[in-house]
């Protein structure tokens, strides 16, 4: 992707304990929305569907020191069900405000992408104007909160390390420097 590399800034951004976060039932609102809208010509009633999403967000039982509790807010971590609700709660808010035609800042996002909390970004203003956005989209969500890292030619993200040559975005493969390449034994 051709940028402007001397304005141009790589941003990531991370949602901030995004599991624990996600509000139950505006999830299952985003959900019931998806499935009203593509679900037409399934055989799977989307009721079912709505059910068994609200038991997944809603019955996160577990112990904790000898008690039984409830998760109240979010979902839990280690459910198989958590990163999907995730994914379709992100999307929703990136469709409604962050890639939303009266996000003020829409001009200043060359590029918008991620998986699940992590965001990459190619920022087209200053980087006051990208602060001013992390602020802005702070408030957009009381329920998602973003931290922002701006690189300078460089900037990892997930397991690669992005940077700017010539005009383009090259790609290597990154490791964080705390990985210790440890493997379980089969």
């Amino acid at each position: 992707m051709p940028f402007d590399k001397n304005s141009d800034l790589l941003i990531t951004l991370d949602v901030e304990s995004l599991y624990t976060n996600i509000p139950q039932e505006a999830t299952l609102g985003v959900i019931c929305e998806l499935l009203d809208n593509n679900m037409r010509d399934s055989r799977t009633p989307p009721d079912f569907i709505l059910d068994l999403a609200h038991l997944a967000l809603t019955r996160n039982d577990f112990e904790f020191e000898n008690q039984f509790l409830l998760q109240i807010q979010g979902t839990s971590m280690g459910s198989t069900f958590t990163p999907s609700l995730a994914c379709l709660y992100v999307d929703n808010f990136e469709r409604e405000v962050v890639l939303h035609e009266e996000n003020p800042y829409l001009e200043q996002i060359k590029l918008w992408k991620r998986y699940i909390d992590d965001i990459l970004l190619i920022w087209a203003g200053s980087r006051q104007e990208a602060h001013t956005f992390l602020a802005w989209l702070n408030t957009a969500n009381p329920c998602l909160k973003f931290r922002m890292t701006i690189g300078n030619d460089q900037l990892p993200f997930l397991d690669l390390l992005i940077r700017k040559s010539n005009g383009l975005l090259v790609t290597e493969v990154y490791q964080k420097p705390t990985d210790r390449n440890n493997l379980l034994q089969f």
